[in-house]
């Protein structure tokens, strides 16, 4: 599946004092002369001018917003070797924005920023080899190319390279060097290498096991709404390992993740309403995770639904129906 994506979105064109940090209304006659200038730069063909049009037409900063100019901009700086241009009509392409989708001529224009050290696109090159999305599916292209922009600093690429070495894919498995580079994304704030890292740690892959260290690791992504995480801290709070056991704060994590839709999450707080622990005793809202996990396929949910169900009066059921939406309601993408 396609990552994250981002035009090289960079600051617009700053002549004088100029800079147009947000669109106007009715530009002003330094905005206006600044336009103006630009355009006869990029007419004379100057790559940035004319790059610099494509993303005022693109955000519609300085002129009207229209892709499809957007596009034609971009395409002359791109001609005159331009790597941001380039990668931006790689993007242009992968999304359909102002010319029809098309995955394979997105990655031709990939490969042209991405010989020129473009790291953005050199991790969006990265995920087509891995995904299979406008070139062959091929794990070692993808982790060479995530590997260039790693090594630039690049946040996501990183968290690919390391989840590469993790599980042998394209690499040889090494988990030294996944922790190293799941380590570079997570210190950059990646909530998935921070997940990661904390999944490392406390199993002691590639480092000496720290439940201390995990639990760390599973607290920042966690604040970031990383599920997975949510529900490894509150099993970890709920046993006391790495942390103070502390049943209240392990029932609060768990409430975060199964408000997101993780199933365990969902049944681990169902029992601890069942059983009133960290949690007040209410057989309703037991019943109610039970049964937004039992919804995603959970067996120990089902079997717990049903012993609770047949033994819940009519009022308490009644109860539950009522707060079902809002507990099982779909998690937005």
């Amino acid at each position: 599946m396609r990552r994250h994506l981002l035009l090289s979105l960079a600051s617009l064109l700053c002549m004088g004092s100029l800079a147009m940090a947000s669109p106007q209304p009715s530009p002003s006659p330094q905005v206006k002369a600044a336009v103006l200038q630009t355009q006869r730069l990029a007419k004379r063909g100057n790559a940035e001018a004319q790059y610099t049009l494509g993303l005022m037409h693109y955000h519609g900063k300085g002129l009207p917003k229209n892709f499809e100019a957007a596009w034609g901009w971009f395409l002359r700086a791109a001609k005159q070797n331009h790597a941001k241009a380039q990668y931006n009509l790689g993007v242009m392409r992968d999304r359909g924005e102002g010319v029809s989708k098309d995955f394979g001529q997105a990655v031709t224009w990939y490969k042209k920023a991405a010989r020129q050290n473009h790291s953005k696109a050199q991790y969006n090159l990265g995920i087509a080899y891995a995904s299979g999305e406008g070139v062959p599916r091929n794990a070692a292209q993808a982790a060479a190319w995530h590997q260039k922009a790693a090594s630039q600093g690049h946040a996501a690429a990183q968290l690919e390279l390391g989840l590469a070495f993790y599980h042998g894919k394209g690499l040889p498995q090494d988990f030294e060097h996944a922790q190293a580079w799941l380590r570079k994304a997570a210190v950059q704030g990646n909530a998935q290498a921070q997940y990661a890292l904390g999944v490392m740690y406390d199993k002691g892959q590639g480092l000496a096991q720290n439940s201390q260290e995990a639990s760390a690791w599973f607290l920042k992504a966690a604040n970031q709404g990383h599920a997975q995480a949510q529900f490894n801290l509150g099993v970890m709070r709920d046993r006391g390992q790495g942390v103070a056991r502390d049943f209240q704060q392990a029932a609060a994590w768990l409430e975060k993740a199964a408000r997101q839709g993780h199933a365990k999450a969902q049944h681990n707080l169902g029992a601890m309403h069942a059983e009133g622990q960290g949690v007040p005793y209410d057989k309703a809202l037991a019943y109610v995770w039970f049964e937004c996990a039992a919804r995603q396929g959970f067996e120990p949910s089902m079997k717990a639904r049903e012993r609770l169900g047949g033994a819940l009066d009519e009022e308490t059921l009644q109860k539950a129906q009522g707060l079902l939406h809002e507990a099982c309601r779909p998690v937005p993408l």
